[in-house]
């Protein structure tokens, strides 16, 4: 059952990974850099955050890149924090191109880079050399790494050097087939079955190397970190808070059957995917203003100066895929008489390729707007196997003139 669905909304936390120290959880994440970033993620630090009740957190300090050998880049992608006697070690990628090694006598730092290289460099195995996950069973540590293609390697006795060659790990179906795990490998163990997960998916085995047994859906979301806290399993997750590229971190726990395969409860996959909501009531939620600066909320809404050239948008790709009808619907106060606003409602095919891709479909809708706050209903819209890629807001010609306060819009189902 999820715990805490939001930690630290609209704070762009992502990757969380977690290690008990003195009756309290501490959570290494990356942290994406903005909200109107379009095309990639850019992750510019990591944070640590803490909670003794795993409801309550508190932010306790930063890991910057420029303190390691990645130095000024926006490259800090997922790691994984692991304790060895009194030192706490920290696994780091430089986006998908190294594996290295920071270390701290405490969970919150200050942290060390180890090395001044990588651990893992690129090209060490036939697969990309990032996102670790180290598995500790009777004092050896094994870490795991990759995406799509998993491989493991010992780690010597001081943490900072590989005893081992790199082994190919494999996940196979009920026909023996392989099957790609996509990025981000979580590894544990529990009672006679060892796990792998990756994102919303996993395997099991008997073996810690494998062959891994497809067995299917995992819960919570992406780039996910099991941990056992006051005698019960949890995992961390990462999902889509703001966009894809400003994400949001979250807890739930776990339950398992007897034959060892996971319980999933209806709120372990809520369903983000089908609805989304913006509410303006405390802040822009992330809209901005299309020629780039900030929107500006005013008491509790987006207030707008209607303009045909400058209007108000959602950030890109937010989480919804468009599989049946939707209605949009927009409430805002407006004291103008004879005003039009012209709603546009971008989607995309697929999401491959995110804001590359070339077939942007837009939707365009004119309102003609009442004195006083009202809620406006646009159009149903149905796009097979279509993504809300963004919606924006502008005012529907020159002559369209004066203030509108945005207080809320929502995409539903119809």
């Amino acid at each position: 059952m999820i715990v805490n669905p939001n930690i630290f909304p609209g704070e762009g936390y992502a990757d969380p990974h977690a290690v008990i120290h003195d009756g309290r959880v501490y959570l290494f994440c990356g942290r994406d850099k903005s909200s109107r970033i379009e095309d990639f993620c850019r992750m510019h630090k990591w944070s640590i955050i803490s909670s003794d009740d795993l409801i309550n957190w508190q932010y306790e300090a930063d890991i910057l890149p420029k303190d390691t050998y990645i130095g000024e880049q926006d490259n800090c992608f997922a790691g994984h924090i692991v304790k060895k006697g009194d030192t706490f070690y920290w696994y780091f990628s430089n986006l998908t191109h190294s594996i290295g090694v920071m270390t701290s006598k405490s969970p919150t730092g200050p942290f060390v880079d180890a090395l001044g290289k990588p651990l893992i460099p690129d090209k060490f195995a036939r697969t990309k050399s990032y996102d670790p996950c180290v598995y500790e069973e009777n004092g050896k540590y094994t870490l795991f790494f990759g995406a799509g293609k998993y491989y493991c390697v010992e780690l010597g006795d001081d943490m900072l050097s590989l005893a081992s060659a790199p082994e190919p790990i494999d996940v196979v179906d009920d026909h023996g087939k392989n099957v790609g795990m996509g990025d981000k490998s979580t590894v544990f163990k529990h009672m006679n079955h060892y796990y792998l997960a990756s994102g919303n998916k996993y395997a099991m085995s008997d073996n810690l190397k494998g062959p891994y047994k497809f067995v299917g859906t995992f819960p919570g979301g992406h780039h996910n970190d099991f941990f056992i806290f006051n005698g019960k399993p949890y995992l961390s997750y990462e999902m889509h808070d703001v966009n894809i590229y400003y994400r949001g971190i979250a807890v739930t726990s776990l339950e398992f059957a007897e034959d060892g395969k996971l319980v999933l409860h209806s709120d372990n996959h809520p369903d983000f995917f089908s609805f989304k909501t913006w509410d303006f009531k405390n802040n822009t939620d992330s809209w901005f203003l299309t020629d780039g600066n900030d929107a500006i909320h005013e008491q509790d809404g987006i207030k707008y100066t209607l303009n045909s050239y400058i209007g108000v948008r959602s950030p890109v790709f937010p989480r919804l895929a468009m599989y049946t009808d939707y209605v949009l619907k927009v409430t805002l106060e407006n004291h103008n008489k004879d005003v039009k606003l012209k709603v546009l409602i971008d989607t995309v095919r697929s999401m491959k390729g995110f804001a590359k891709d070339p077939n942007i479909f837009t939707h365009s809708t004119t309102l003609d707007l009442e004195e006083g706050t009202k809620t406006y209903a646009i159009a149903e819209i149905h796009e097979s196997d279509a993504h809300l890629r963004c919606v924006r807001i502008f005012a529907a010609g020159p002559e369209d003139q004066g203030q509108i306060s945005i207080k809320h819009i929502e995409f539903i189902p119809a």
